[in-house]
């Protein structure tokens, strides 16, 4: 019950931030109409804003996964609200990149500003979240298992095993 609580919060947390960004986006650029492109560039900036998104956008999307990974083979008393973190986290990070490229074809009217933060909306399609990711924390496997494993590591039998005892008692 309690996953999809958190499910349906994220959900909307996430298509409440697109329409948001892209309702920005939207406006910035009926704003400026179809005859911007006057002010000169700075290319300096235009170079580290595409240095930074090409950094964010597998940043975001990598980091997130691999502390998942270890996050599920921790605790899982704390899980959920780890998760709600992380997730917020990353979708926060392209956010701010989203934005830097807003401000800044706001103060510059450079395309590259306009197709960089189209393809941070792109990249946060990657952001959807996973019903699946919430409910594996409380089916995290045991290790230890009733079931008997033999030299080889496979598991075997009752039946195994006495066929091996014979085998064993009679050379």
């Amino acid at each position: 019950m309690k996953e999809k609580k958190i499910y349906k919060r994220l959900s909307i947390f996430f298509w409440l931030n697109i329409v948001l960004l892209g309702g920005f986006f939207l406006f910035i650029l009926q704003q400026k109409g179809e005859n911007f492109g006057n002010i000169p560039s700075n290319v300096a900036l235009e170079r580290w804003a595409i240095i930074i998104t090409i950094a964010a956008i597998p940043f975001a999307l990598k980091v997130f996964h691999s502390l998942l990974k270890k996050l599920k083979a921790g605790e899982a008393a704390h899980f959920h609200n780890k998760y709600v973190w992380l997730y917020t986290a990353r979708i926060l990070i392209l956010d701010m990149v989203a934005l830097l490229n807003i401000i800044a074809f706001e103060i510059y009217e450079s395309n590259n500003f306009i197709y960089l933060t189209i393809v941070i909306i792109f990249a946060m399609m990657f952001c959807y979240p996973n019903r699946n990711e919430l409910t594996y924390s409380t089916d995290i496997p045991d290790n230890t298992s009733d079931v008997p494993v033999d030299e080889m590591g496979e598991s075997t039998t009752q039946e195994q095993q006495n066929e091996d005892a014979k085998d064993n008692i009679n050379p």
